[in-house]
């Protein structure tokens, strides 16, 4: 019963993220085709105030804050997808998997606070603090993917 159990829940977590992978993107382009900038993430941060003026003033759908609830959920289903293929794809290394559930958490977390500033009165965002939780971000999602590519190849 139990390895049933685990077995559904891996599909829910895969099928989540897929469902909202899609979703995403249903948001990026609509928002998109509403605004005057491709896409909701501002680069260059150069023109904080002026994008975040023009988000306000044309988007009647509402994807600029839907796309970043949407990725809190995303990312965490992006997380439990990496962690579930590499608990089936390796010898179980509680170690590794602590590792990598570390990272994942961190650039979680680096992913929520980045979100929360984009969804913020635009007059408080500080372009270059928003600058550095990006960069930071991409490189603990950068670790994690990689060491999970690693222990899935068998190479760490």
């Amino acid at each position: 019963m139990r390895q049933y159990l685990g077995h559904k829940i891996q599909w829910i977590v895969v099928i989540v993220f897929v469902v909202l992978t899609v979703v995403m993107k249903i948001f990026f382009f609509k928002f998109a085709a509403s605004s005057s900038l491709s896409g909701p993430q501002f680069y260059p941060v150069d023109n904080i105030y002026w994008d975040r003026f023009m988000i306000d003033a044309t988007d009647s759908f509402g994807s600029f804050r839907n796309f970043f609830i949407t990725d809190l959920f995303w990312a965490a289903s992006l997380f439990g997808f990496i962690f579930i293929l590499v608990r089936k794809g390796s010898d179980r290394d509680s170690f590794f998997l602590v590792f990598l559930i570390i990272l994942a958490v961190i650039a979680y977390t680096l992913d929520c606070v980045e979100n929360y500033t984009y969804l913020k009165d635009p007059v408080l965002i500080n372009a270059r603090f928003l600058a550095i939780i990006r960069s930071l971000k991409e490189v603990f999602y950068g670790l994690t993917f990689l060491f999970a590519v690693l222990k899935l190849t068998k190479r760490i």
